[in-house]
């Protein structure tokens, strides 16, 4: 899903209400810590919200060999097949 900037800003302007909410309420509170925090947990919800994509290829690859027995290998040491070392992805940020 794509980042959601209008929910980050209704966040952050939640984050300030309620900072003054809780001032309000409680004189000797720090105001910016209170704003801080939930500014903090705004920024967690929107970055958490995103996917993320990556695309990758590895042309360089060299494959080992594998484990040896006494019927033979069971990885063939060399190149991998051609085209086979790209990929995408998607995954959620955690």
């Amino acid at each position: 899903m794509a980042l959601n900037k209008s929910q980050l800003a209704q966040g952050i302007k939640k984050a300030f209400d309620d900072g003054h909410k809780i001032v309000k309420k409680d004189p000797k509170a720090d105001m910016n810590w209170e704003v801080a925090k939930r500014m903090a947990d705004a920024i967690d919800k929107y970055i958490r919200g995103g996917d993320v994509v990556v695309d990758t290829d590895t042309p360089d690859l060299k494959i080992m060999g594998g484990i040896v027995t006494p019927l033979g290998s069971t990885i063939a040491p060399g190149n991998p097949v051609p085209l086979t070392t790209r990929g995408t992805g998607k995954g959620k940020v955690i």
